[in-house]
């Protein structure tokens, strides 16, 4: 009989970040906790029940079925309240950087007869943000560009390109993505976070002066976000506020074709170093 209840029982997940605020508190710098409330609702068989404590055990997975287990799960005794109605505070650490994951949920009267509720849940917004509660200030990521063939052409309008496929620090709280016709040069940052960015760039080109290089959001240029040197260096170190999600450029918007050559000058043509403040 257990296992046809348990085989139907539904949960109705709220994911709230809860934290308490004392006077003493305030007082006092204090560490953002990393746990957050659950709640739920079991229905057995078209029955709540209530009344009894149940055995659970919550598991994170990086995917809706199959997929790897993320942290440590948490098993704990939960009291059943009047229809169904159960509370649980999970911690599973400082995990949540952005990726998706889905919580996985086993339920019985003891420990032995535990069974998995039919589907996993995907954890939504609030638990991630824990991630712009926790990251350091100044995480930051540097991507740079070399040539080792010649100068790379870039069209007024376009984006400046950079080689590396990996970031300096993996704390930095953006995605990065590639040209479609090129895989191996990223050309877009994406947001995860929302905050005061540091952007700072430096590129060395085969051009005298005259073009400029601009910081772009979500396509449109930052208007303070730009910077052109009568020389061959082009370098700027701007505050930029974004969303997560928006997305970040660097573009040519002065010059009909700016030339990057590290050959002439050094070893680095183009390098770009994202920083969140705050």
């Amino acid at each position: 009989m257990l296992n046809v209840i348990f085989s139907r029982f539904v949960a109705l997940i709220l994911a709230i970040l809860v934290s308490a605020l004392t006077a003493d508190s305030i007082a006092a710098t204090v560490v953002q906790s990393t746990a957050f409330t659950y709640q739920g609702q079991l229905n057995a068989g078209g029955t709540l029940p209530s009344g009894q404590t149940y055995q659970f055990t919550f598991t994170l997975y990086d995917a809706a079925s199959g997929g790897n287990v993320v942290g440590d799960a948490v098993s704990k005794g939960i009291l059943v309240g009047n229809g169904g109605l159960f509370t649980a505070d999970l911690d599973f650490g400082q995990i949540f950087n952005g990726t998706q994951y889905w919580l996985d949920i086993q339920v019985g009267t003891t420990v032995a007869n535990k069974q998995a509720l039919a589907a996993r849940q995907p954890i939504n917004t609030v638990p991630v943000a824990q991630y712009a509660l926790n990251t350091p200030p100044e995480t930051f990521a540097e991507f740079y560009h070399t040539s080792a063939v010649g100068d790379v052409a870039i069209p007024v309008g376009g984006t400046v390109p950079f080689s590396n496929t990996a970031v300096s620090n993996g704390n930095a709280p953006i995605a990065y993505y590639g040209d479609p016709g090129n895989p191996f040069t990223i050309t877009q940052f994406i947001v995860q976070v929302a905050g005061t960015y540091e952007i700072s760039f430096e590129l060395t080109t085969n051009d005298a002066g005259g073009g400029a290089v601009a910081i772009a959001v979500n396509n449109v240029v930052v208007p303070y976000a730009q910077t052109a040197q009568p020389t061959k260096v082009r370098v700027g170190k701007f505050m930029v506020l974004m969303n997560a999600g928006d997305v970040l450029t660097l573009l040519n918007v002065a010059e009909s074709i700016m030339h990057l050559d590290s050959l002439n000058i050094g070893a680095t043509d183009a390098n770009l170093v994202i920083k969140l403040l705050h």
